[in-house]
Formats: structure tokens, C-alpha cells, sequence
């Protein structure tokens, strides 16, 4: 059997971080309509008009995923900030 670095709490505990943030994506746009969905894509802006944050733009790609079932064809340039960091977290 391999050994594994982790203990199995460590293991759920990560799994139960990932389906947390992964549901924050989600919900983030939950509400905006394909055409509002492929415009914010392109301008690479959020619904006011300001720069998309990592974790925006991620949120996006997934709302693009649910409404097209595929992922965009362009995507604007990756954000500075990390969608994973301590400060996404917090939006849990």
C-alpha cells in the first residue's frame, strides 16, 4: 500500500476546503446572463466596470462552463492577485 505524507483528516479537510471555494465561484455570478457572462470575459471588467480579480475571473470561466458547457475561447490576462490566497478565502 503507498504511503501517503497526509493523514486522512488532512486529506477531507482539503477536499472540504476545495468544494468551499469551488462553491463560492459559483455563486458569485450566479445571476448573470450569458451575453453579461461574455462581455465581462472580454472587457476582462466586472459588473462595475472594475478590473476582474483572479478569483472573478475563475468564477467567471465556471459561470461560461454552466451556461455554454465548455470553457470560454478567450480569456483576459490573468489578474495579479490569487484566487486561492487568504483574502478569497475570507468569501467563503
Amino acid at each position: 500500500m503507498k504511503k501517503y505524507s497526509f493523514t486522512l483528516v488532512q486529506a477531507w479537510s482539503e477536499l472540504d476546503r476545495h468544494f468551499r471555494v469551488h462553491a463560492s465561484l459559483i455563486q458569485r455570478f450566479k445571476h448573470a446572463s450569458a451575453s453579461d457572462v461574455v462581455e465581462m470575459l472580454k472587457t476582462g471588467c466586472n459588473e462595475c466596470g472594475q478590473p476582474l480579480s483572479a478569483f472573478e475571473r475563475e468564477a467567471l470561466v465556471e459561470r461560461h462552463c454552466e451556461l455554454f458547457g465548455r470553457w470560454p475561447t478567450e480569456l483576459p490576462a490573468q489578474a495579479s492577485d490569487d484566487p486561492w490566497s487568504a483574502d478569497s478565502q475570507s468569501q467563503l
